[in-house]
């Protein structure tokens, strides 16, 4: 007995160790080359501000000391199909066009190869992965079909700063399908933003790509007419606003405040063609094109930031257990955090109060910002009487939940290959004696050992597994302080890498000046 136990616990503390090992696995060393001839190495710099471009037909291969089974490849422009060659077998990737692309080797391999087939394919970052993923490595998930919550942001950043509170409350739990698209596609004037954008949701939570749409961040500072122009005019905002709602066929639909937060022009027209949008979006008569494409839909719920009628506050102070037990701001604040080149305006996440829950006083441009306040604007199931935004609603799983099971019980009986009904047997009848008494039979029993030696078997495997526990709670914690450790050194790198290339830009446009004054 005392040899097995020993072996048993050899074998247990080999696999908490294995775990272990694997746990701490993070990205690998790679080097990049490129069958152009010319240096690839910025693609392995861990800097999405450094980029270069490549044609149709090239190819980069990426080799590493330590066999990689995943790679994770931050695109700076769509890279459209590409090819990836591991030991001669190919397969065809950047099906979904994601910009941040998890790719999973078929085989671990000390090489793998990338076949660009879009001609100027930008890349900015490549990664090697060997164990499990890292937590801010991210794996996307088509956008919704359906969704119960569709955020609609003018730029990335706001929906973090104005509805940031509101995506972690309802993302926390997975019971509800947040979905996020925006207004501009701020790929067209700054790439390095698009990244941001990535990392700010991953952040809050949302595990479902985004809608971007095709307008190019441009306004006229105060003057709305003139930046409906700039975005091409009030019909096309509305035509992709329809599209956008009859798309993802949102119960509730959550948007920018109406005088635009602080006065932005952009937040202002995405709040007004929102608005009218949902008066339209049931009528196939009206943006014909995408009726024909999605269908209608009528939008049981809106809600408007800081909209004065039937307006709610959110509690966002609540500890949310699948962010670490972190709050819904502290949340919020931390995905603001991955947007590096924003982080020099005054611009921050607040619910309103200060730390220890008091009015916050402190700055008077608080209410422009609040992200706690909102407004039911438009409702077709009634006035809340709570503050949850879904109530009236059953979410889209549930739905499908009960369709599934209306389904199975209402499903044809089962046949036979000619048609016939197979009926199912019914459970033997139990056995009676002539009296028509039942005959209970007892299945045979095994014999035991003694019960003190039993109970003193199985207290010491119960310690064994208690000291095992805590071994690997021990570990756990571990890891998580390491691997927090990387994360803000990866952060603070960037950050620091961002301020230096700030600082060329503002010198380079100092030498243009000079020279143009000459």
């Amino acid at each position: 007995m005392i040899k097995k136990l020993l072996v048993f616990l050899g074998l247990t503390f080999a696999c908490v160790a294995a775990f272990a090992v694997i746990t701490m696995a993070d990205t690998v060393d790679i080097t990049v080359e490129s069958s152009d001839g010319y240096d690839a190495s910025i693609l392995a710099d861990d800097n999405y501000y450094t980029t270069d471009y490549y044609r149709t037909g090239n190819v980069l291969t990426v080799t590493s000391d330590t066999p990689m089974e995943y790679l994770y490849i931050m695109w700076d422009s769509e890279p459209g199909e590409w090819t990836l060659t591991v030991n001669g077998s190919d397969t065809t990737c950047g099906t979904h066009n994601y910009l941040h692309e998890l790719v999973k080797l078929p085989t671990a391999s000390t090489e793998a190869k990338i076949t660009i087939q879009t001609d100027h394919t930008y890349v900015a970052d490549i990664y090697g992965i060997a164990g499990s993923i890292p937590s801010w490595v991210q794996d996307w998930q088509d956008p919704y079909d359906k969704a119960d919550v569709l955020v609609i942001s003018a730029h990335s950043d706001d929906e973090i700063l104005f509805m940031g509170g509101l995506i972690a409350t309802y993302v926390n739990g997975g019971k509800y399908r947040i979905q996020v698209a925006y207004l501009c596609d701020l790929s067209l004037t700054e790439r390095y933003r698009q990244h941001e954008q990535l990392n700010g949701l991953w952040a809050i939570g949302i595990r479902h790509y985004p809608q971007l749409g095709e307008f190019v961040d441009d306004l006229l500072e105060g003057d709305i007419d003139g930046t409906y122009d700039l975005l091409g005019g009030y019909d096309k905002v509305m035509e992709y606003m329809v599209s956008t709602i009859r798309r993802f066929k949102p119960q509730v639909v959550v948007t920018h405040d109406f005088e635009g937060e602080y006065g932005h022009p952009e937040h202002q027209i995405v709040a007004e063609t929102v608005a009218d949008a949902l008066e339209v979006t049931n009528d196939s008569s009206r943006y014909s094109e995408s009726a024909s494409q999605y269908g209608t839909w009528d939008v049981p719920k809106a809600y408007f930031h800081l909209y004065d009628q039937n307006q709610i506050e959110l509690n966002l102070r609540v500890p949310l257990e699948d962010f670490g037990g972190r709050t819904a701001v502290e949340v919020a604040t931390d995905a603001y955090l991955e947007h590096d080149s924003q982080q020099w305006m005054w611009f921050y996440v607040s619910d309103g109060y200060d730390e220890d829950g008091n009015v916050d006083y402190s700055d008077d441009r608080i209410p422009t910002i609040n992200c706690s306040l909102f407004g039911l604007y438009r409702t077709t199931v009634g006035n809340d009487t709570g503050t949850d935004i879904m109530e009236h609603l059953t979410s889209y799983d549930v739905q499908d939940a009960q369709a599934a099971a209306q389904t199975e019980t209402t499903a044809e009986p089962e046949t036979n290959e000619k048609g016939e009904t197979i009926e199912t047997t019914a459970a033997p009848e139990p056995e009676t004696d002539a009296d028509g008494q039942t005959i209970e039979t007892t299945a045979p029993q095994p014999e035991t050992e003694k019960g003190g030696s039993v109970i003193k078997t199985i207290l010491i495997i119960l310690a064994i597994i208690a000291g095992l526990i805590i071994i690997l709670m021990i570990v756990l914690l571990i890891v998580s302080s390491i691997k927090k450790k990387k994360e803000a050194e990866r952060r603070r790198r960037r950050a620091a890498q961002r301020r230096k290339a700030q600082s060329q830009s503002s010198q380079s446009r100092s030498q243009t000046q000079s020279r143009n004054k000459r």
